[in-house]
């Protein structure tokens, strides 16, 4: 056997052992389980910040962009007595498996506020793995508030949706 043949053999005996030694990779996308809301302070008086936070049980897996989504409502009186329902939206993007941390807002709770305020969350998670279908609509709600759950999963992306109520004092 000459020199390149012998080389030649040793590196394909080399690439085979490399490839039968290597431990299966994931790439199960899904998205995170949740243990509900907090909110910070509570109860809170107009004219406070308020940090609402939708809290993960298990952080998701293989997830290229998420979208959250936030819905603020409140009644509010203005100067003559009258009422109003106000609604606030807010939206922002993540990169989550740079960022795979707990989705938050913070706002202000208005002067003239006269009723508990209503905060709603949607997050959309795309995968950049293999995503399964899954429809568990599971609702987790122990030790923390309002209620959170996966509503449903597909093979590209995943979604959960939630509310919560701040008190006011």
């Amino acid at each position: 056997m000459n020199k390149t043949s012998f080389l030649s053999l040793f590196v394909a005996l080399v690439a085979a052992f490399a490839l039968s030694s290597c431990e299966k990779v994931d790439t199960t996308s899904y998205m995170p389980t949740w243990k509900g809301f907090t909110v910070a302070p509570n109860p809170v008086t107009p004219g406070d910040s308020v940090t609402v936070t939708a809290c993960q049980d298990q952080i998701g897996h293989l997830i290229y962009k998420a979208i959250y989504n936030w819905e603020v409502t409140y009644h509010l009186r203005d100067m003559i007595g009258a009422d109003s329902v106000v609604t606030k939206t807010f939206s922002s993007t993540v990169i989550y498996d740079n960022e795979p941390l707990d989705p938050s807002i913070r706002f202000l709770i208005p002067e003239g506020v006269t009723r508990d305020v209503s905060v709603s969350f949607q997050g959309r998670y795309m995968y950049s793995g293999q995503g399964y279908s899954a429809n568990d609509g599971s609702t987790i709600q122990t030790g923390f508030g309002g209620m959170l759950r996966r509503t449903q999963s597909s093979a590209l992306e995943g979604f959960s949706s939630g509310s919560v109520t701040v008190r006011i004092k």
